[in-house]
């Protein structure tokens, strides 16, 4: 009997796959909420800042970045 040992690594991957996608699913979702979640609290404490100290902000990242020419 000749062994295929490629095809049996490749059922080896699938087994794992099968098996472990839902709990890796479940990981990248929580952290897409935590995320998320970030994002709004960020968001939140920028609407309690001073539009100017937001406006300096965004501009000396524009200047950073290299965008500093456009509007």
């Amino acid at each position: 009997m000749v062994r295929d040992s490629d095809g049996e690594a490749d059922v080896e991957r699938l087994l794992q796959v099968s098996a472990d996608g839902p709990y890796r699913l479940a990981d990248l979702l929580d952290a897409c909420v935590e995320h998320l979640r970030a994002v709004e609290s960020a968001r939140a404490a920028l609407r309690h800042l001073p539009p100017e100290q937001v406006r300096a902000a965004i501009t000396r990242r524009r200047h950073l970045l290299g965008d500093g020419d456009k509007p």
